[in-house]
């Protein structure tokens, strides 16, 4: 991962418009966009039942930048992440797959439905939001993705349009009927009541081991 604080601080008046360019054309028009820590930029391109690989390692791209068309078992990408190894996760109908810098491709899960949004923590486990049906944590346990001890994320959030993981795991789920924002802390307060001084109180809360 990178320390975000070894970066200069940019302000809109540094970007450069005249170093505008037209990078790729020809695309559909549902894409999705993310970018590993190379400086590889990802397309997902339903359209044309595609991942469209572009760029150079380093993040410089030019007219001889590296182009590739990622199709193998893809027809229609919805959503895509990058964990902290560069390994690229794509989900594409009821399938989770995983291609990695070296162009190994994996399956990883095969029964979602209808995903929208895909973020990777730390530890391995993947987040899956869902069109009407909300948003899942599934642990990384024992070298592979365990669903069967899936978590639900913020119950409440029933149809969700977003996902997004930050650098201490926190996650942040658009939800499309409020239309408001939500956030899912690591960090939590346990309301123990009011008793009177000298009584125990009482409180619960949910425990969650995200691993590593």
């Amino acid at each position: 991962h990178r320390d975000l604080h070894s970066f200069p601080t940019r302000r809109s008046s540094d970007l450069n418009t005249a170093g505008q360019m037209t990078l790729k054309t020809g695309l559909g028009t549902k894409l999705k966009l993310t970018a590993d820590a190379l400086g590889i930029l990802y397309v997902a391109d339903p359209d044309h039942a595609r991942v469209v690989k572009l760029g150079n390692p380093g993040g410089t791209f030019a007219l001889s930048q590296t182009e590739s068309d990622l199709t193998a078992g893809l027809t229609a990408p919805s959503a895509m992440a990058v964990d902290g190894s560069n390994n690229l996760y794509v989900v594409d109908g009821s399938k989770l797959f995983e291609l990695q810098p070296n162009g190994t491709q994996s399956t990883l899960l095969s029964s979602l439905n209808n995903a929208i949004g895909l973020a990777v923590d730390a530890s391995g486990a993947v987040y899956v939001s869902s069109a009407n049906s909300g948003t899942v944590r599934i642990p990384y346990v024992s070298g592979a993705l365990n669903p069967s001890a899936q978590t639900v994320i913020a119950a409440s959030v029933t149809n969700p349009a977003g996902l997004a993981l930050d650098k201490a795991g926190n996650v942040y789920l658009a939800d499309a009927s409020a239309e408001n924002l939500h956030m899912v802390s690591i960090n939590g307060i346990v309301n123990v009541g009011s008793p009177a001084l000298g009584t125990p109180g009482t409180g619960t809360a949910e425990v969650l081991n995200i691993g590593n």
